[in-house]
């Protein structure tokens, strides 16, 4: 009986690896990889930023469908990073995904993000050393790259309408203006 027990809840809890290999039906995430060609000994920086309505409680990241790290989903964090040192077998597809917990605790995984290939070229020590990957600027957030986006959207369409409510209610004639014979408007006061 307690045998049969543990077999069903070893079956019915998820697995740390399901998301990387069955992948749910939530929006996948959007997945950076900061250095495409590294060589033995260097670090790579791996970014899974998740837009999501809920809270993910689990992010996940994944080579070849296989489950190399994971993180616990934070409140208010969209970006996930990972630094992945970079060894002989590190070649290969990555890509990562995120879970997320109901009301009812059920598991929810999002499709995997787009995979990007990541090609070891060579040994660190054939250069002269493990320096740190270089860091080329600035990186903008992509909350932050939204939000901007959606301001400027915000102020071209609320311009014409402004435009269309000032003239509707007349605002030249209720500012002092007035226009004279030859069309030209004078400011009375």
């Amino acid at each position: 009986m307690i045998l049969s027990l543990c077999f069903l809840l070893s079956v019915l809890s998820p697995s740390s690896q399901e998301t990387c290999s069955a992948p749910g039906a939530l929006p996948a995430p959007i997945f950076y990889l900061k250095k495409t060609f590294p060589q033995e000994g260097d670090a790579v920086l791996l970014q899974c930023s998740v837009f999501s309505w809920s809270l993910a409680t689990r992010v996940v990241f994944c080579k070849k469908g296989v489950e190399i790290s994971s993180q616990r989903g934070l409140e208010e964090k969209i970006t996930y990073d990972y630094v992945h040192a970079v060894s002989r077998g590190s070649s290969g597809n990555y890509s990562c995904g995120y879970e997320i917990k109901d009301s009812n605790n059920w598991v929810n995984r999002s499709k995997l993000s787009s995979a990007k290939y990541l090609s070891v070229t060579g040994s660190a020590s054939s250069r002269g050393g493990g320096e740190e990957p270089t860091h080329t600027g600035p990186v903008m957030s992509p909350a932050i790259w939204a939000a901007r986006c959606v301001l400027v959207l915000l102020l071209l369409v609320s311009a014409p309408i402004i435009t269309f409510v000032l003239e509707k209610r007349g605002l030249s004639e209720s500012a002092g203006l007035e226009e004279t014979c030859e069309g030209s408007i004078m400011i009375v006061g």
